[in-house]
């Protein structure tokens, strides 16, 4: 954990004003080393995309597996419910950037 905050911290010197941890319910380990940086009082923001990340995965899974096997998944799987989800993560996500880089 220790050399993850040393990490960011040589981030935040050469003016790296934000970072992104990935998946921080990966582990319990990483999730513990996510909350570190946040609480070593660093001015670098800590940011998870792990929703979009998933979601993203979950629709290139799906359209593989529909070129793989034509019809037979979209019969099975309602890929709209992933498709909303994904589209309002991507809102939410350029909402919070935008508020970000209007700071």
């Amino acid at each position: 954990i220790e050399d993850k905050i040393k990490i960011a911290r040589a981030l935040e010197e050469i003016g790296v004003s934000e970072i992104d941890c990935g998946f921080p319910s990966l582990s319990k380990e990483h999730f513990e080393a996510v909350k570190a940086i946040k609480n070593a009082g660093l001015k670098i923001k800590t940011i998870a995309r792990e929703l979009f990340y998933v979601l993203t995965g979950a629709l290139v899974i799906f359209c593989a597996m529909e070129l793989a096997w034509d019809r037979v998944v979209l019969a099975y799987i309602n890929i709209n419910w992933v498709l909303i989800l994904w589209g309002i993560n991507v809102m939410v996500l350029l909402i919070i950037s935008k508020d970000k880089t209007d700071d």
